[in-house]
């Protein structure tokens, strides 16, 4: 007979405390788990992003020299400007010395282009001296204008000249030079090692200048400084033109001639790139106002930096961190649908198919479910201002719903191959932590601790979110369309493997699941021990389990024997004991 007593709270909630949580060593390693998932997802992502501009020197950054080298002559008695400004004195066809130079020919003047096909050489440009100098200011350049007349074989104004007044760091500059490399201080951040690329073989490989118009070729840099071809030639007719009282409007036309591009790319990691142009206002006209003393008055530089960011009309805060967002929310859709997923679902009918049918009858409704998640998602996205990546939305509409797929594809078959949903449940949710911490959602890898950048290369997120940048920031700025393409294949290729490999694990998996329907149990040693113990020692050749000899449909002994023996949880004896007494029953 039933206990008609009333029960206490308390002693319900004990028992419902003791059933849930401390009936068994299985229940106490899940409340382990489940308790630590908050530390687990909080502690990786603090630890990820505690401090990474430790590593900011790792972002790649260069400055890009294409610059002529020219030969400059100081002269004390320059001749009347020509009203170009862009007209050398001198010229020498042979090695360099003061007895080959001579002043240019009528026939330069009268065609200088043909003049120069014919008559290959080096072109010199006259300076002029100290006591010539207006009083409005006075410019002192060491190792160019001196006291008396020189020559300088092939000088280039970055290499010969900026390099060393960044080595020296006489001006507020943030170029810095420490232990043999060069540096861009960002005030408060830290320092960025800069390549210096001077040589024009190696340069032209990246960039291009035609017609005071830039394109970049290779964008293996997130951000670069280029140096037009025209830079010294141009200084050095800016400084004869400031010789003629302070030709003002020949400031514009050199520095139209010689503006300097900066280029900048959100299309690999797009919080990087932003960092990248934040820093961009340090190097704002700083080339070219390194190399003028502060008694000059000059015009405003700023117009004339030309910087260059693909697709920098879409630089909004959320088009960057949504990439990441968009992973999480597919992936967090694909978990929520584990509410909606039952293994056991007609488990009579799933024993005449094959493998691969009840593993694809599993796959396909969370596919369907995937693709709604996708549209929503999506469409909800372009209501808030998504639209504004242009057609290219399409395309990143189609990334979405393959990597929901792609998730589809993970979560079922970690479905078939871990029994458990709440251990399933705190592996998915590791998986997601450590996508977070480490898939360049924020961040880019490099930047991090080496434990998080070498963890990187096998996340998922990382693909989808470099896919995506080659989408936004390449394919769709019309920028370096080929390789923009050939990226996004590339990342495509890498995640198309983690599908290749858990639809297989979710196959063999599923193949597993149907012995325990069948037999009683997935682990191949227990159904021997069951087929012992059931006098079944036909269907056992060579110590092992003649599979071909098994019957494919359910042996109700088997499975009663497992089940009596191996049962899914082990309840501790002190439990059962208490049970047995009628400790927590009603009486």
């Amino acid at each position: 007979m039933y206990n008609t007593k009333k029960e206490k709270i308390s002693d319900i909630v004990k028992e419902d405390i003791i059933t849930s949580c401390f009936s068994s060593k299985k229940k106490i390693m899940k409340i382990i788990g489940i308790t630590f998932v908050p530390f687990i997802y909080a502690f990786t992502c603090i630890l990820a992003f505690w401090n990474p501009f430790v590593n900011i020197d790792k972002i790649p950054l260069a400055t890009i020299s294409l610059d002529k080298k020219a030969i400059v002559c100081s002269d004390d008695n320059p001749s009347s400007l020509l009203p170009n400004y862009m007209i050398p004195k001198y010229y020498a066809s042979n090695e360099l010395s003061l007895n080959d130079v001579q002043e240019l020919p009528n026939e330069w003047y009268n065609d200088p282009t043909t003049w120069c096909v014919n008559n290959p050489g080096k072109f010199l440009f006259s300076l002029p001296q100290y006591d010539e100098w207006n009083d409005d200011g006075v410019l002192t350049i060491p190792g160019i204008l001196t006291d008396s007349a020189t020559i300088n074989v092939g000088f280039s104004l970055f290499e010969d000249y900026l390099l060393d007044i960044w080595k020296n760091n006489p001006i507020n500059s943030p170029f810095k030079y420490e232990d043999s490399n060069y540096f861009l201080d960002i005030n408060g951040v830290g320092k960025i090692k800069i390549d210096m690329i001077t040589d024009n073989n190696e340069a032209s490989k990246i960039v291009s200048y035609n017609d005071n118009k830039w394109e970049v070729k290779d964008s293996k840099y997130m951000m670069h400084i280029d140096i037009p071809t025209s830079f010294t030639e141009s200084f050095i007719n800016c400084l004869n033109a400031i010789k003629v009282k302070f030709n003002v409007d020949f400031y514009s036309k050199y520095l139209n001639d010689t503006s300097v591009n900066e280029f900048i790319t959100y299309q690999k990691n797009y919080l990087c790139g932003e960092i990248l142009h934040e820093s961009s206002t340090l190097v704002t006209s700083t080339i070219i106002t390194s190399i003028f003393s502060d008694a000059l008055p000059l015009p405003d530089l700023d117009k004339y930096i030309n910087e260059y960011i693909p697709n920098g009309e879409f630089a909004t805060y959320g088009v960057g961190i949504g990439q990441l967002f968009m992973c999480v929310s597919m992936w967090v859709g694909t978990f929520a649908m584990l509410k909606l997923y039952d293994r056991d679902r007609n488990k009579k009918k799933l024993l005449k198919k094959s493998s691969f049918k009840v593993y694809i009858s599993k796959l396909l409704p969370m596919l369907f479910v995937s693709t709604i998640q996708s549209t929503v998602l999506m469409l909800s996205l372009g209501c808030i201002g998504f639209f504004l990546i242009g057609p290219t939305f399409l395309l990143q509409y189609a990334l979405i719903l393959y990597a929901g797929w792609m998730f589809c594809v993970i979560v079922c078959a970690l479905r078939q191959l871990i029994l458990d949903e709440d251990v399933l449940s705190i592996v998915l949710i590791i998986f997601l932590v450590l996508n977070i911490a480490c898939g360049w959602g924020t961040f880019p890898a490099f930047m991090q601790m080496q434990f998080f950048n070498i963890l990187s290369y096998i996340m998922p997120f990382t693909y989808l979110i470099h896919a995506q940048g080659a989408i936004i920031f390449g394919i769709g700025a019309n920028f370096d369309l080929v390789n923009s393409f050939l990226y996004l294949l590339e990342m495509l290729g890498i995640t198309l493997i983690y599908v290749v490999v858990f639809f297989l694990i979710g196959i063999y998996s599923t193949k597993k699941i149907k012995r325990k329907y069948m037999y009683g149990s997935v682990n191949s040693t227990i159904i021997k021990q069951a087929l012992i113990s059931c006098n079944k020692k036909e269907y056992i050749s060579d110590s092992k389990i003649d599979w071909k000899k098994m019957p494919k449909k359910e042996m109700h002994e088997l499975i009663e024997w497992c089940e009596k023996n191996f049962p899914e949880e082990k309840k501790f004896k002190w439990y059962i004991k208490k049970n047995k007494d009628n400790t927590f029953a009603d009486k």
